[in-house]
């Protein structure tokens, strides 16, 4: 009889003390979930974890965009850029980049001239397309290139790139003739840096043209 109650204790004891580990597990995955990881896969009732995908704060710029945009609240529109939260894009003129950089008054209105400005991760980029030339030319060398960007790609020839803005030198805007009817604003821009364009994620070509 007593070896009967033993075994029944036992049971009870094992059950117990598992419903115990899968109460602990079922916790923690839920506050990782929350905490912004991602189950990748399920295997056998044991769950793979993937870290909170994060942009690398560096200043050639090497991260992939990661972080989900928003364009500019109404209120915001017109607003210095240095005033302006995170994770935020609007437009500007190639003049008014030329002229204020990090100060920008961005526009949530784009007209299809404009550059796209966006902020995060501490950092102001400007997007915008340059030459095959100009992407090595930046790439390689570390300081002192000289290139010209564009607003958008100009007989689909560009490469588009994310330039963030604390390492460019000297940025000047000039107008310059697209065919005998159009003519664009542009930057012709010197770098302090080499810089590795990161995957640019465009909103200026979604909203505008």
């Amino acid at each position: 009889m007593s070896e009967v109650s033993e075994n029944t204790k036992s049971k009870r004891f094992k059950f117990s003390f598992k419903s115990f580990l899968i109460g602990i597990s079922v916790l923690l995955v839920i506050y990782l979930l929350i905490s912004g990881w991602q189950i990748s896969k399920v295997n056998i009732g044991f769950f793979e974890l993937v870290s909170p995908k994060t942009n690398t704060d560096n200043s050639i710029n090497t991260s992939t965009i990661t972080t989900t945009l928003r364009p500019l609240e109404p209120l915001e529109t017109k607003q210095n850029i240095a005033f302006l939260p995170e994770n935020i894009y609007g437009f500007a003129y190639a003049f008014e980049v030329a002229d204020y950089q990090n100060s920008i008054d961005l526009s949530n209105v784009c007209d299809g001239y404009q550059f796209e400005i966006q902020k995060y991760s501490g950092h102001t980029y400007l997007i915008g397309y340059i030459s095959e030339t100009d992407l090595n030319a930046i790439t390689a060398t570390k300081s002192g290139t000289k290139i010209t960007v564009y607003p958008y790609n100009i007989k689909n020839d560009k490469k588009i790139v994310g330039l963030d803005l604390k390492n460019i030198s000297e940025i000047s805007d000039k107008d310059i003739n697209i065919d005998e009817t159009t003519s664009i604003s542009i930057l012709e821009l010197t770098t302090v840096s080499n810089q590795i364009p990161s995957e640019v994620v465009e909103h200026r070509a979604q909203s505008c043209l």
